[in-house]
């Protein structure tokens, strides 16, 4: 639900890119042959909408894709560089967050009730997932710079691509 409201808060802002072409082909084509390949598994309905606790099946690409989009439409060329500084924060601070219950987990306690028996730490849960994310995000421009384009160097100071060395 948060990705959705995410999405549509987006979709009003002011665009400073777009996805490519050629990867909507090709997101799409991939979209409907995991379909067909769901249609014509043994255990459809599972595959279509997962299973408990997570319920992580195909019904989540919609939401993948819209992440995907609505980042190309606010991060796109061009972005002001406090923009870029403001994500960054932002991954940061939900790193060092993650990080904190990871430690505390680690010394047996569980800050969060649960029922499950992982932890907030194992590969298998969102929050761990999302914090690999930000391991790429140095890399995103450098996908899509051309000469006179891209974000600025002071935004992406990594930037391989604006360092001569991409």
């Amino acid at each position: 639900m948060l990705a959705a409201i995410a999405v549509a808060l987006a979709s009003v802002a002011v665009s400073r890119g777009r996805l490519p072409r050629w990867f909507v082909i090709a997101a799409a084509s991939a979209a409907a042959l995991a379909l067909l390949g769901v249609l014509l598994s043994a255990a459809p309905a599972a595959q279509l909408w997962g299973r408990w606790p997570r319920y992580e099946g195909l019904v989540t690409l919609p939401v993948y894709f819209g992440a995907l989009w609505a980042g190309a439409r606010l991060l796109g060329p061009g972005v002001p560089a406090a923009r870029v500084r403001t994500l960054l924060r932002a991954a940061a601070t939900a790193a060092i967050a993650l990080g904190a219950v990871s430690v505390l987990e680690a010394l047996g306690a569980r800050p969060f009730a649960t029922d499950l028996a992982r932890p907030v730490r194992s590969p298998a849960t969102p929050p761990t997932r999302a914090s690999w994310a930000p391991c790429s995000w140095p890399c995103w421009p450098c996908a899509c710079c051309a000469p006179g384009r891209g974000p600025p160097a002071r935004a992406w100071p990594t930037c391989p691509c604006r360092s001569g060395s991409g």
